[in-house]
């Protein structure tokens, strides 16, 4: 028995219990539960309705051992008078019941995956108390159940500690569950900095050790069988992001080992530093993917109950977890909503979303602005950077206005919960863009619109319209040649425009393709945020002739490992064959691979385009689509963390209405090439409302 678990040495028929889900009488059930060939009744378990709007039915587990039948009672307890008790977290692993627990005598049919939880969590001398969704919430009756749903922000806070079920043991993961605590200790004492899955160290910067040290992280029996963890069902499933985030205590529970969340958390961002810092990509990537998120926002959830600074604005502490979480599987889409709703502002701000109440029939569409809409103000307008159309499922521009207007139509402000990890980030930061230098702090009121519609009303300035798309025929050709090709086109191309800041080809260019050296691989390796124009010149020449050049070290290495490895994507490649054959062999190389990744990301992300003005800018990329066309207006938005694309609409309601296509990067109107705040043409001038569909 684990030291954090909670058992409760005494009977069921706890008389501070404020209604038993009555079954047979106590001396029925003693009889029984004898052994002494009676069985149980064939009959299935029926419940009984809640007395009471806070009350919540708890899984008391009788004292046993298997193979003997997992004997229980459900009882009925109100969370305002802080019952003891355990959470079970786990995936129900299928829509078939084959096996039965007995409770008051009956049958309750549970899946395979859940009665083998239960199994491991029953005890052999006391009675345990747990909250168990599957038996404890009467899942026939969809009022009851969107009653419980709302309240799981109660239920998992106030639970003395989660247990997480992640399935039988194999021999990986054993010895994972066994080694991960003396592993970490380890690497400590040899000089590693094990990130902590609680503090306020940053967690996105790589190791300083050197590379063979990060080699021998990774290359660890204890690290090397984690993917018998972290591939598990459970870290993929969005319900348990919550359950797993509230909690004040989490033990994973794997076969028969078990292990506190802090070990195994920590041992995931330690392989997660130690493959960014490799550049390399991490086994079972996706699955990867979603056990990082799963621990990073917990990490951020703890994070913004601590922060008093970014705890004011809800978007900070919400929103972010939310777009963390897009990965998770789920199998119904309003559930993205719903299973997320325990995790709204901790301090206080807890009416943003008072008026969503589970509902699963209304249209998704409308769940999802309706989610969306409240963190859209003076505080949370920067969720516009996690919006737009090439950030939903179906990025696409609506043909008329009886398409926008239509029941199916999701608004380009509103987010797409349904949005899959497909969907390539921008490479530039949202908080690079200093938005305070040219845009007024305003915020202009929401004149009255016919309710419901999808129009949202921001105060924007429209700066420049898009004149050409700039897109060399081996623009999204990933090889070399490709690269080489689209960088030396679009140098050409701005040598032949005339640019409205008097500033030399090379330095707008770097701009571009490094997206202003705010790129991560940028700032992990160059170690500065804010773009230096010399050092930008210099290193973009650097790059030209070491990369660029047929016939040096670099592209002589390039293409001989490329031959070697025609089958594999480009991308694996340059991670996890070329990037560390130039670290390993070629030390003099080590700057050329960190800037051919950065423009690697860039071009593989973005579609380049030239203003009216001339000024060069970057749009997002979306599966190898491109959004922007010529025509599309550069807008500031009050509140904004970046320039816009919008694309011009119909008229609606007497508005000239918009579709949000997306942030976009503009050179000439970031951070660092204005630096001693010349007046840039079209920057000041008319600030007014338009209208976003």
């Amino acid at each position: 028995m684990d030291n954090c678990d909670v058992n409760i040495n005494k009977p069921p028929d706890d008389p501070n219990a404020e209604g038993q889900q009555s079954g047979p009488s106590q001396d029925t059930m003693s009889i029984v539960n004898r052994d002494s060939g009676h069985k149980p009744e064939k009959r299935s378990y029926k419940f009984k309705p809640l007395l009471y709007e806070d009350s919540i039915r708890l899984l008391v587990i009788e004292p046993g051992e298997s193979p003997s039948a997992i004997q229980a009672r459900l009882v009925e307890h109100r969370l305002s008078q802080n019952p003891a008790y355990e959470a079970v977290s786990y995936t129900w692993g299928g829509s078939e019941f084959p096996d039965s627990i007995i409770i008051d005598g009956l049958h309750f049919s549970v899946t395979e995956n859940l009665y083998l939880a239960l199994s491991k969590f029953r005890d052999s001398k006391d009675f345990r108390y747990l909250w168990v969704d599957a038996v404890c919430i009467d899942q026939q009756k969809q009022e009851e159940k969107a009653a419980q749903v709302s309240m799981m922000n109660r239920i998992y806070t106030l639970a003395r500690n989660v247990l997480v079920w992640l399935g039988p043991g194999t021999e990986k993961s054993d010895q994972a569950m066994v080694g991960l605590t003396g592993y970490l200790k380890e690497m400590e004492n040899e000089g590693i900095e094990v990130p902590s899955p609680f503090g306020y160290e940053l967690i996105e910067q790589p190791f300083k050790a050197p590379p063979a040290t990060v080699r021998k992280v990774i290359h660890a029996t204890e690290l090397v069988n984690l993917d018998s963890l972290y591939t598990r069902a459970w870290f993929s499933c969005l319900w348990v992001v919550q359950e797993a985030v509230l909690a004040k205590s989490v033990t994973f529970h794997c076969g028969s080992h078990s292990l506190d969340w802090t070990i195994i958390a920590s041992a995931i961002l330690l392989y997660r530093t130690a493959v960014l810092t490799l550049h390399l990509n991490p086994k079972h990537g996706k699955d990867f993917h979603r056990a990082c998120m799963v621990v990073i926002a917990k990490r951020a959830y703890w994070f913004s109950t601590c922060s008093n600074i970014i705890s004011t604005k809800p978007w900070s502490e919400f929103g972010h977890i939310l777009s963390m979480l897009s990965s998770q599987d789920c199998t119904n889409d309003h559930d993205r909503v719903y299973a997320l709703l325990g995790l709204r502002p901790p301090n206080g701000i807890t009416g943003i979303h008072r008026g969503i109440i589970p509902d699963y029939t209304i249209p998704l569409t409308q769940l999802y602005q309706e989610f969306t809409r409240p963190y859209l103000n003076p505080d949370g307008i920067s969720l516009l950077n996690r919006v737009g159309i090439h950030n939903h499922l179906r990025p696409v521009v609506p043909r008329s206005i009886s398409e926008c207007m239509g029941i199916n139509y999701l608004p380009s402000w509103s987010l797409d919960l349904r949005r899959q990890p497909k969907h390539i980030r921008v490479p530039w930061r949202e908080d690079y863009f200093k938005a305070d230098r040219y845009i007024p702090r305003i915020w202009f009121p929401q004149p009255p619109i016919p309710s419901p519609t999808p129009v949202l009303l921001v105060g924007a300035r429209l700066w420049d319209t898009v004149e050409e798309v700039l897109l060399h025929p081996c623009w999204g050709d990933p090889e070399i040649t490709g690269i080489r090709d689209s960088v030396l086109f679009l140098k050409q191309k701005i040598t032949d425009a005339d640019l409205p800041i008097n500033q030399p080809v090379e330095l707008v260019l770097a701009s571009l393709i490094t997206a202003d050296g705010s790129h991560r691989i940028w700032a992990e390796y160059f170690g500065h945020d804010g773009p230096d124009p010399d050092a930008m010149i210099q290193r973009y020449k650097e790059f030209e002739s070491m990369c660029l050049t047929e016939g040096t070290e670099f592209w002589r290495m390039y293409t001989t490992l490329r031959s070697q490895h025609r089958d594999i994507d480009v991308g694996v490649f340059l991670a996890n064959v070329l990037s560390p054959a130039i670290l390993a062999l070629s030390p003099d190389l080590h700057f050329s691979i960190h800037y051919y990744l950065c423009v690697y990301e860039v071009l593989n992300t973005t579609t380049p385009f030239r203003t009216s003005e001339n000024y060069f800018g970057l749009a997002p990329r979306v599966r190898g689509t491109r959004l922007v066309v010529p025509n599309m207006w550069v807008a500031l938005v009050a509140g904004g963390r970046t320039p816009y694309l919008i694309a011009p609409f119909f008229r609606l309601f007497g508005w000239s209405t918009f579709v949000l296509v997306g942030s976009c990067f503009v050179h000439g109107i970031m951070w660092g090439q204005v630096r001693q705040f010349e007046r840039i043409k079209g920057i000041e001038g008319t600030w007014g409302v338009i209208a976003i569909v």
